[in-house]
């Protein structure tokens, strides 16, 4: 190997390190600070809801911060973006720590949520800057699962430090984090060689990209798939603790094995690229998943079953994302040259469409465990009526043989 080959080889394994590095950070700006929430009640005196908006300002921003993030980067460059926004996270993060009052948090975590959200959509946009083909589903694969440790590492993360020292540590924690990620970036280039003319041509690659009906389908089903692992760790503690009295101890052994579900899904899914199609893997998934959902909720007493519910559930968020890491490689490839909005659209919108039909399943009334499993059936047949109708189809096949 020369010179150059080695270089450009270093690159790449550079860009690869950051993106992976730079991927749990914005999940874990939220599930770092749940352990804390009966803590922050005290601290600063308020009521619940008033400590749980400091979670959901966090969210807002995120989204919000990744469309901004990525007209930005698809203008100025992903490098200068990317260091940038987190430079400013490290601050905000600083500044929660020290806050005195609930209202400064709650402002201070939506700036931190806009901020973090360039880590996020730009890493996004390198991936399609940098990787095609066989190579940038690979990387979209390892994407997943570094997103999937975030929900995994983070509360235990955030645990640790409320119990040994205060809540304030774990913003602590983030700040060193994005500080090693800053690190990373300085030594990687800009990737984005095609930068748009000016702001406002940037910002017309969103309307483009809403008008792709192929890109809002598939990305619709890619937060179809999110929606089952919401759904999960949404109702189960509440359906755990308040109707079946189950403790906290298999209360948290249950989200750890549904976590564990969602990085078993990514590492089959790296084992099963080149063994089968994205239109075969999302349809013979969508199936499986459906018929172990009809079997359990045809069990007798379901509600005394919680072994039988974990395993189902286990398996539904593993098939959930073997689809969700397709679809997810399918947007990112669809508009390199807008790589930048792309990746920050394929971000907001799955996240959006995950919540909202999380949303929507909770306003109907979630009694039940046999009610989530049902959530999880109706949500994996809409993926298949949205990826079987014809002209979804085609575009998927057509995607394939290029």
């Amino acid at each position: 190997m020369n010179t150059l080959e080695q270089r450009y080889k270093r690159t790449y394994q550079l860009l690869f390190l950051l993106v992976v590095m730079m991927t749990p950070l914005s999940g874990m700006g939220v599930d770092i600070i749940a352990p804390s929430t009966p803590s922050l009640t005290e601290f600063f005196g308020v009521s619940k809801q008033s400590v749980e908006l400091i979670i959901t300002v966090y969210i807002i921003g995120y989204g919000i911060g990744q469309v901004l993030t990525g007209v930005l980067s698809d203008r100025y460059g992903r490098k200068i973006v990317m260091i940038t926004s987190s430079c400013m996270f490290i601050i905000f993060s600083l500044l929660v720590a020290m806050s005195q009052t609930v209202e400064a948090v709650i402002l201070l975590r939506f700036l931190q949520g806009i901020t973090v959200a360039g880590s996020a959509a730009v890493s996004r946009a390198i991936v399609t800057d940098s990787f095609t083909g066989e190579q940038r589903k690979k990387v979209a694969n390892y994407l997943v699962i570094a997103w999937g440790i975030g929900p995994i590492a983070a509360p235990l993360i955030g645990a640790y430090f409320q119990t040994n020292f205060t809540w304030q540590y774990s913003l602590y924690f983030l700040a060193l984090y994005a500080f090693l990620c800053i690190s990373v970036a300085f030594l990687v280039p800009e990737t984005n060689n095609k930068k748009s003319k000016n702001i406002k041509s940037a910002t017309k690659n969103i309307y483009h990209i809403i008008k792709d009906k192929y890109f809002m389908t598939t990305v619709s089903c890619a937060g179809l798939c999110l929606a089952n692992l919401y759904s999960f760790n949404i109702f189960t503690p509440y359906i755990f603790i308040e109707k079946l009295n189950i403790g906290m101890e298999k209360l948290s052994f249950a989200i750890l094995i549904a976590g564990s579900g969602w990085l078993i899904g990514s590492v089959l899914n790296r084992a099963l690229l080149k063994s089968i199609s994205d239109k075969k893997l999302i349809l013979h998934t969508s199936l499986y998943s459906i018929v172990i959902n009809l079997i359990a909720i045809s069990t007798v007493n379901l509600e005394n079953n919680i072994s039988l519910y974990i395993g189902s559930s286990l398996t539904t968020i593993v098939l959930s994302n073997l689809s969700f890491t397709r679809l997810f490689s399918i947007c990112l490839g669809l508009h390199p040259d807008k790589a930048g909005v792309a990746g920050a659209m394929t971000g907001t919108f799955f996240i959006l469409v995950g919540g909202c039909t999380a949303l929507l399943a909770s306003v109907s009334g979630i009694n039940s465990l046999a009610h989530i499993l049902t959530v999880y059936i109706l949500t994996t047949l809409l993926i298949i009526l949205i990826t079987r109708s014809k002209a979804h189809s085609e575009e998927m096949v057509k995607g394939e043989v290029k």
